[in-house]
């Protein structure tokens, strides 16, 4: 949409107008207020040793779109202390959507906050608050915008899981020409990403952990370069992969030349793999793909909240699993605590909800694909691009994860 420059186009009032109003608790008004002429700027201050927070207001008619906004703010808080709402209101002035400006990225004077909002069909009128809370600092809000704006690109993926599960006799050859069969049905769909089981190839072999453990230019993980590079998808392979003397879990993500994008070690290694000798990983890595940003954890790390979290504060867009035994409600969690889709390809175990093992999740918890039958993939299109929104007390219908709620809102004493 060409309309001209961004201060042109800007629907908000300036910052020195009678356009933006204050707003405090009633019966502890300890925050103080100061527009400035000169730099155009907001300032809040609080100076108490109480508890504090004030805001400032500003609500403009917007007909039904798109609206981009942006804001800067130079502040001495924390990162949870300061922060934008935006609520989209009917012309009656009851609440459509009341949710944070998302993307928070810090500058070397604060931070500056950005996203885009959409006016619905009912819609009349977008308020944007402008927020410091705390026990003491201040906030300088400079070139608050609003703009009419496009609405968000699709950003589309096809995820393919190659469900299996292991049947007699249990070899590694029996198993590797059976995934491979697999991996061709997954591939016949022209998938962006094929996700493969926790170690497919070695399941219910006899073989010692030592003897089947390989490196990354081992027997099957060759073997699944070529398949990469055959279907032109990426694709996530997990096997014991030997580095000296150290066994580890691993997930191997190849690019669509069959070449490595990076890997992942299993970190939450269970008793049986200790047991076994194995060493577990230490970080929890993001990769950078055509489609977007890849994640992944393995099995039984799904079971443990603080992993998911890490590598979606590193900015993953998409958490893939592949896992042994079957964490269904942890994988449900997953998802919706983090605001992600979540793709997990399990195997050979049921579960007392009826969910099937492998499955893909939205970010509010919903299976919108799934398999438990031998040898029938899962084939999924989601769009990275698409919003999730639940009701929250705090805020109303609001994308309510990491990215929103649970990011601003966390309390700076408990990160």
């Amino acid at each position: 949409m060409n309309i001209g420059t961004t201060a042109d186009a800007n629907l908000l009032p300036l910052p020195g107008s009678c356009g933006w109003t204050t707003e405090t608790p009633s019966h502890k008004s300890i925050a103080s207020f100061c527009a400035g002429d000169a730099d155009q700027s907001l300032r809040i201050q609080l100076s108490s040793d109480a508890y504090g927070l004030g805001k400032w207001i500003a609500e403009i008619p917007a007909g039904p779109g798109w609206y981009d906004f942006s804001a800067d703010c130079r502040s001495s808080a924390g990162e949870h202390e300061v922060y934008v709402l935006l609520t989209v209101l009917r012309a009656d002035g009851s609440m459509i959507t009341r949710e944070h400006a998302q993307n928070a990225e810090k500058t070397p004077n604060g931070w500056r906050f950005t996203d885009k909002t959409e006016v619905p069909a009912d819609g009349g009128s977008i308020r944007v608050e402008l927020w410091l809370r705390g026990y003491r600092g201040y906030a300088v809000w400079q070139n608050p915008t609003l703009v009419p704006g496009d609405a968000p690109v699709p950003r589309k993926v096809t995820i393919a899981l190659g469900y299996m599960r292991t049947t007699p006799p249990a070899t590694l050859e029996h198993n590797l020409k059976k995934m491979m069969g697999i991996v061709d049905k997954c591939g016949a769909a022209h998938p962006d990403v094929i996700v493969l089981g926790e170690g497919m190839v070695e399941r219910g072999s006899s073989v010692p952990l030592e003897e089947r453990a390989e490196t990354e230019e081992g027997a099957t993980v060759t073997a699944m370069r070529k398949k990469a590079a055959q279907y032109g998808t990426y694709l996530l392979y997990n096997f014991h992969e030997r580095e000296g003397t150290e066994i580890y879990n691993t997930s191997l993500l190849l690019d669509r030349q069959g070449r490595t994008v990076g890997k992942y070690r299993k970190t939450h290694l269970t008793v049986t793999e200790l047991e076994q000798g194995m060493t577990p990983g230490w970080e929890h890595p993001v990769f950078e793909t055509d489609f977007g940003r890849v994640g992944m954890l393995t099995c039984f790390d799904q079971y443990f909240a603080a992993p998911a979290r890490e590598i979606i504060d590193r900015g993953a867009e998409l958490l893939l699993i592949p896992s042994a035994g079957d964490a269904a409600e942890k994988t449900h969690a997953r998802a919706m605590d983090g605001g992600i889709f979540v793709a997990v390809c399990g195997m050979n175990k049921e579960n007392i909800y009826g969910w099937e093992p492998a499955r893909i999740v939205d970010p509010n918890g919903k299976i919108i694909a799934e398999s438990g039958e031998d040898g029938v993939p899962v084939i999924c299109t989601v769009d990275l691009s698409q919003r999730f929104r639940r009701f929250w007390m705090s805020t109303g219908p609001a994308q309510a994860d990491v990215h929103g709620v649970f990011r601003f809102e966390r309390n700076p004493l408990y990160p």
